[in-house]
């Protein structure tokens, strides 16, 4: 059977976040709620908010949003069974989709910012002249 690159990739990263949250799991007997969370943002969040996931389809993302389902319960010390959306909203987490919608968002406000910078840098270029002529030299 052959895979695309998208599905590869999940794949990889799905790998990469399952032995992660294993660490979570043996670490959770021994550790605060405070540190798990510290885990979960260095071990699995960069992996769900580095990746490009809007494109590609929701069943190729189905994995990845099970395993971050898995890895709050874990945290959160919840039933295998209980439903995430309550615990994520308590904790201040995002899921998987509205990181995508983060990252949308973070990237046309930087377009947008840098748009606006080039129509008008010639009221942008006044400023710095202003504040190059208020700075104080050292006198030697």
């Amino acid at each position: 059977m052959k895979t695309s690159v998208g599905k590869k990739h999940i794949h990889v990263i799905s790998g990469k976040i399952s032995r992660s949250i294993g660490i979570i799991s043996k670490s959770s007997f021994y550790l605060s709620r405070k540190s798990l969370f510290k885990l979960y943002y260095s071990l699995v969040y960069p992996y769900l908010y580095y990746g490009v996931w809007g494109s590609t389809y929701e069943s190729n993302l189905a994995r990845l949003i099970v395993l971050q389902k898995r890895v709050i319960r874990i945290i959160t010390k919840s039933s295998f069974d209980a439903h995430t959306a309550p615990v994520l909203y308590d904790n201040n987490l995002l899921n998987l989709s509205n990181i995508y919608k983060l990252q949308a968002g973070i990237l046309c406000s930087q377009f947008i910012i840098k748009y606006y910078q080039e129509c008008f840098n010639p009221c942008f270029s006044k400023t710095r002249i202003i504040t190059e002529y208020l700075t104080v030299k050292p006198i030697l």
